[in-house]
């Protein structure tokens, strides 16, 4: 018997990208793919990529070293490493039973989430009731459509289908290099966790670091979320500190400049922004401002961004 599965591939998925006009969501998705491309090849992983309308299919080898990349990736929601098939119900339930039968018995229950994109001969329910039917038969396993052991994914699209039984999560956000380029200033323990969320939303990064110990920090920030680029060092005690800020904005063509300020010292704090929007050339972001300490290193630990 022929076996019906086709190679493995790994869905991703993205979630703001798809509301946007046919041709900004084309220059956010080839963004995105280079994104992708850039931070494997980093890995010095071998691999495939096409896109198809809401979707990116990956094709690796090495698809446990290339999940720990797409993780860290702005723009991607949600991934699962699939089976690839076909769209014909036969060949589809066969290509069920060979994924399902290892995972079932009697004491393990199933249920079938099925979506379906295309013109098809049968509905998302059919392919449900009718696949249903066979895995249970196959394997005795109850269905349990509420707390089920396991959730067997089907995601049919035009003449393909694709099986899985895991979405992994990605954090989401906009692919970076769509949204310009920020400068941020990192002169406190809150700039990784404010140059993530400018990352998030798309943004490409200028580090600046106030002292020589943030250079290995913010490096290793940049490599961790597959972001390309080298920090920089300025001395803010120097007379020419602005001046050099300046300049580097203007280098990079930086639209703006993130600083980690929070709300812990609001009187600092305020007297810090002031002098900034006096010096520098270009607007202030304050992405952390509404966070006090203890709240950042919270989602820092949740965001897995190292203080």
């Amino acid at each position: 018997m022929t076996d019906p599965t086709g190679p493995s591939v790994i869905i991703l998925r993205y979630g703001e990208i798809s509301l946007k006009t046919t041709y900004v969501r084309t220059s956010f998705e080839n963004r995105l793919i280079t994104n992708i491309k850039t931070a494997l090849k980093s890995a010095g992983l071998e691999y495939s990529v096409t896109r198809e309308r809401g979707r990116i299919y990956l094709i690796t080898n090495k698809i446990p070293e290339a999940t720990k990349v797409l993780k860290r990736i702005s723009g991607i929601v949600s991934f699962s490493s699939a089976i690839q098939t076909t769209a014909d119900l036969p060949t589809l339930t066969e290509a069920t039973l060979i994924l399902t039968k290892p995972l079932l018995s009697q004491q393990v229950s199933f249920a079938l989430r099925v979506t379906r994109t295309g013109k098809h001969p049968y509905t998302s329910q059919d392919v449900a009731r009718h696949i249903g039917a066979a895995v249970a038969t196959a394997t005795h396993a109850p269905v349990d459509l509420t707390i089920p052991d396991h959730e067997i994914f089907i995601e049919i699209r035009g003449k393909k289908a694709f099986l899985f039984t895991e979405k992994h999560r990605g954090i989401g956000g906009l692919p970076v290099g769509t949204q310009g380029t920020a400068a941020v200033l990192c002169d406190s323990p809150a700039a990784t966790l404010a140059a993530w969320y400018m990352m998030h939303r798309g943004c490409s990064l200028i580090l600046i670091g106030t002292h020589p110990a943030d250079t290995p920090t913010l490096q290793a920030f940049l490599t961790r979320w597959n972001l390309t680029g080298t920090p920089f060092l300025l001395d803010p005690a120097t007379p020419e500190f602005y001046d050099r800020l300046n300049n580097l904005i203007a280098d990079y063509h930086c639209d703006a400049l993130a600083t980690p300020a929070t709300r812990d010292d609001p009187q600092e704090t305020l007297r810090r922004l002031t002098e900034l929007k006096t010096h520098i050339s270009v607007p202030l972001l304050t992405p952390v401002i509404a966070l006090t300490t203890p709240e950042v290193e919270r989602h820092c630990k949740e965001k897995e961004v190292s203080l």
